[in-house]
């Protein structure tokens, strides 16, 4: 069966509704009534990685998007189907592989030697001493993070001990290295914790009042001020006291934008 190789799009709804537009570069097209197979090595070689979580499910993550796995008839598949045109101009597009020629005929082990094989014997003994390890280093660093909560308190906004130490309690420095190969240009870093936006500035705010009522029933506003390049953010108030919100809608766009 000669099954042809190509270029191909397709729809993935989410399970939170969102809708993505999947690129099968370099991939067999088997029409609307067979089952496309994807190559696991193909995708890592692009960079995405298929991973397991703890209760077992695996899922592919790709451009910082979740794709869950669902085991039918022994094998992991998620669910695709043809995308309309106004998906095809408006949806998220993500590349599973790349557009650069495949060739999995240069992609072979070699035949493991019996040394080898001792050495993998000998890693697998050594597997759980390891992991214990590694859970005394996650803890000693907690608790060193703990210790010196003062030297993050300012990165914070001064919160307070409690809050502070749940915080570094919680959180990780932790990241992931882009393993695509071939080296490829991306709009955006592949490190999930480096593709938000951060600020790069100090910012100075303070609360604005009119005697005039504005159009959407705005007594106030507070303004967000760069000190450097002295960008100026407002956000309309009808009174002081959704100054929090005003602070949290301010945090949401400029520091951690959601999707």
């Amino acid at each position: 069966m000669n099954v042809p190789i190509e270029n191909a799009v397709t729809a993935l709804d989410l399970p939170d509704v969102e809708t993505l537009i999947l690129h099968a570069n370099e991939g067999t097209v088997l029409g609307d009534k067979a089952n496309t197979l994807a190559s696991e090595k193909q995708m890592d070689a692009n960079g995405v990685i298929v991973y397991t979580d703890e209760s077992g499910r695996k899922f592919i993550e790709a451009d910082d998007y979740i794709i869950p796995l669902t085991v039918k008839e022994a094998m992991q598949t998620f669910q695709i189907r043809r995308p309309t045109d106004h998906e095809l101009r408006t949806c998220v597009h993500v590349h599973l592989t790349s557009d650069l020629p495949w060739n999995p005929e240069e992609i072979n082990d070699k035949e493991i030697t019996f040394a080898e094989y001792d050495a993998l014997i000998s890693r697998a003994k050594d597997r759980e001493s390891r992991l214990m390890k590694l859970k005394k280093n996650i803890r000693r660093l907690t608790n060193r993070r703990l210790s010196s909560w003062q030297k993050f308190n300012r990165f914070f906004l001064y919160p307070g001990e409690n809050i502070a130490k749940d915080t570094l309690r919680h959180n990780t420095m932790a990241g992931k290295l882009s393993r695509s190969v071939p080296i490829r240009k991306h709009q955006k870093s592949c490190n999930p914790l480096l593709a938000r936006n951060r600020l790069r500035e100090g910012y100075a705010t303070d609360t604005i009042f009119s005697k005039i009522t504005s159009f959407e029933g705005y007594n106030c506003a507070q303004g967000f001020v760069e000190i450097d390049s002295k960008y100026c953010s407002i956000y309309g108030m009808k009174s002081e006291r959704h100054c929090p919100e005003v602070m949290l809608d301010f945090f949401v766009k400029k520091v951690f934008p959601f999707r």
